[in-house]
């Protein structure tokens, strides 16, 4: 039912979806261009009508009665920022706990704009052993798409290239937000 009230609303409002359901039952999904509230809604209704079951971080103060239970059962995962654990530490107890989930990240980290990516994402997927699933919401031409299935082999740049391939002519909802995609670390590794 889910999955058809979504298909109907992106298609009345115009939208057309591309890609296929990642064969991966673990996964870290890339939620970008990230420019706009807009982005959250439209990504899950994306998800849902491909019958996609995702789930995203969010401030565990989310979590909180009365709302804790709708956010779980709309696939919230909640991130402690008080604990000595950091958030790819978390991510990685998630990953280790079941045999599914797909991780939907904004790997923008704002909608604002931002000179390069968080790296967090990566850094989730390469710890936790899952392959990187970009996505996109090409306001412009008003595209939804899944795209195939990245590993993450260590080597940053060769995997980002990859990535950066992939989201090639995308534009945001606030294309000037949309900043460019890099990651701190391939900075580094230039300067270095």
């Amino acid at each position: 039912m889910l999955s058809t009230v979504s298909r109907l609303f992106l298609k009345l409002a115009g939208w057309k979806l591309e890609g296929a359901v990642p064969a991966a039952t673990r996964c870290v999904m890339i939620a970008a261009p990230h420019t706009s509230n807009w982005d959250f809604y439209y990504m899950l209704l994306m998800n849902w009508s491909l019958g996609l079951k995702v789930s995203w971080m969010g401030k565990a103060s989310m979590f909180r009665p009365p709302f804790a239970g709708l956010m779980r059962r709309m696939g919230g995962i909640p991130v402690y920022r008080d604990t000595g654990s950091g958030m790819v530490d978390q991510m990685k107890a998630a990953f280790d706990e079941t045999d599914f989930l797909r991780l939907l990240i904004p790997a923008e980290g704002t909608r604002s704009y931002r000179s390069r990516w968080r790296s967090g994402f990566y850094h989730i997927a390469r710890h936790s052993g899952v392959p990187i699933v970009p996505t996109f919401l090409d306001y412009r031409r008003k595209i939804g798409r899944v795209g195939p299935e990245i590993e993450v082999t260590g080597r940053i740049s060769a995997d980002m290239d990859r990535i950066r391939e992939f989201y090639s002519g995308v534009t945001g909802r606030v294309a000037a937000n949309f900043g460019d995609i890099v990651l701190a670390e391939e900075e580094q590794a230039a300067v270095a």
